[in-house]
């Protein structure tokens, strides 16, 4: 029992980073942090991983000298937004223990270092000294043989030796030798990622449009970057760190397109040259564009056979406007929001519609949802319902109607639950499903058309 106690200890120091020895009868070396020389690393280059959902793996390579010995090798200058666990330090050595030191995180997490010490606490006129006590959940302020859960005035703390006021990790090593070299660091900053968008100029009729891919790149996370190599990661990656908003601003054109290449079941683009990324950094990069892109556009009806009797006509309802389009850019698209813009009568652009688009492969065709149209529109009437022994008949009308001085495509899709049979059309239909039927026709321009047809569905015979 003990050995296999010993032994899970070793595997969750071994996920640390952290080396142990064989349990037959030999202890894990104690870690004596203060006792190692330290070894300051100072900055010099990094590489930027960034993911959609606001984070990132930085990649950090910063020159090295070692002894012989257990020694402390520190990479200070990091972000405040570092995430300690999983960081990994690349080196000829034995790597014994890992952390990550930043007492200023947040107050309480400052406070608590203060257990037991003695604070100042002042007003406007005078001063006295208090005892802090944490509880867990707070502090509280022995002052005299008097306890107070808040303090009376504005409470001041001495300087505390080891206190980390700012970020840094820290990897207890010992190497075999002397070495000198690039020791590169690997880490998680929360803050840090990109958000995929695309923008659609459109002709006035919405049948050409160009394409323009974008990437928004933002920095919250407390560090500057500055000449670093950035790759962005194309879909969400499992963590168990939520993610962070992000933030938008500038943009950026770069004198080559961005190539995307497979990554692990995702994609990634890696950016050509070096970017600088300064605190609260927020910076959109041209990733691709297609010119001329031909578009179809589509104004979809959607109703349903309704079962039952309804002598009223429906109100008048508004088609949506969709645009259809093969993958404008030949290669997969992340998701991401796209903005669509369309010139008016006297050629100025405005915003037709902002829809988003999912994770799509190369080959399949975007539908881009802009909203309902305004003087497309069209009533549905019932305008037969007839109950037989074996089957429900409904007939249905459609009225459309076109008020715009272009001729348009326009696509109806009718729901249809049970068993059910078309037995009369006035125009030709395809079942896409077993609940769908679609009409697709042409309206002209300041036009109106009738569709209509009629469904029997089988009615279930009571036992």
């Amino acid at each position: 029992m003990a050995k296999r106690a010993f032994l899970f200890g070793c595997l969750f120091l071994a996920t640390n980073q952290t080396a142990c020895q064989s349990f037959a009868g030999v202890k894990p070396m104690s870690l004596e942090w203060e006792k190692a020389t330290l070894r300051e690393a100072p900055e010099a280059s990094f590489e930027l991983t960034l993911y959609q959902d606001n984070w990132a793996l930085v990649t950090d390579a910063r020159p090295l000298e070692l002894g012989r010995g257990r020694q402390l090798v520190r990479f200070s200058g990091i972000p405040p937004q570092t995430v300690g666990k999983g960081a990994y330090l690349q080196v000829p050595a034995s790597v014994e223990g890992r952390r990550f030191r930043y007492d200023l995180s947040n107050k309480e997490h400052l406070l608590e270092k203060y257990d037991g010490k003695t604070v100042v606490i002042s007003d406007a006129t005078s001063s006295l000294t208090a005892q802090l006590i944490w509880t867990g959940s707070g502090p509280v302020y022995r002052i005299g043989d008097r306890l107070y859960p808040e303090p009376p005035g504005k409470v001041s703390l001495p300087e505390l030796p080891g206190i980390a006021l700012t970020p840094f990790l820290e990897w207890l090593i010992e190497p075999p030798e002397s070495w000198s070299g690039i020791a590169t660091a690997s880490y998680q900053v929360e803050s840090l990622g990109w958000t995929n968008e695309y923008t659609l100029i459109t002709n006035e009729e919405q049948s050409r449009g160009d394409w323009k891919q974008w990437a928004a790149l933002s920095n919250a996370s407390g560090k500057a970057y500055e000449k670093a190599r950035v790759t962005l990661v194309a879909g969400n990656v499992k963590r168990i760190h939520p993610p962070f908003p992000m933030y938008y601003g500038g943009a950026r054109a770069m004198a080559e397109d961005a190539s995307v290449e497979a990554f692990a079941g995702r994609y990634q683009y890696r950016l050509p040259g070096f970017f600088d990324l300064g605190k609260k950094a927020e910076e959109r990069v041209a990733l691709s564009e297609r010119k001329n892109a031909p578009i179809e556009r589509v104004f979809r009806v959607e109703g349903g056979v309704s079962l039952f009797l309804q002598p009223d006509p429906e109100l008048p309802r508004k088609a949506r406007i969709r645009l259809h389009l093969d993958n404008p850019l030949g290669e997969p698209m992340p998701s991401g929001k796209v903005t669509v813009y369309s010139p008016g009568s006297d050629g100025k652009l405005a915003i037709a519609g902002e829809p988003s688009i999912p994770d799509t492969p190369k080959s399949q065709r975007l539908v881009l949802d802009l909203g309902e149209a305004f003087d497309v529109t069209f009533t549905r009437t019932q305008t037969a319902y007839r109950l037989f022994e074996e089957q429900t008949e409904v007939s249905t009308l459609i009225k459309l109607k076109n008020d715009q001085k272009f001729p348009i495509t326009v696509e109806v899709i009718e729901q249809a639950s049970g068993d059910w049979t078309v037995t009369e059309s006035s125009l030709p239909y395809e079942k896409i499903s077993t609940t769908q039927l679609r009409f697709q026709l042409r309206l002209d321009a300041e036009s109106e058309r009738d569709l209509s047809y009629t469904v029997a569905v089988k009615r279930e015979r009571r036992q």
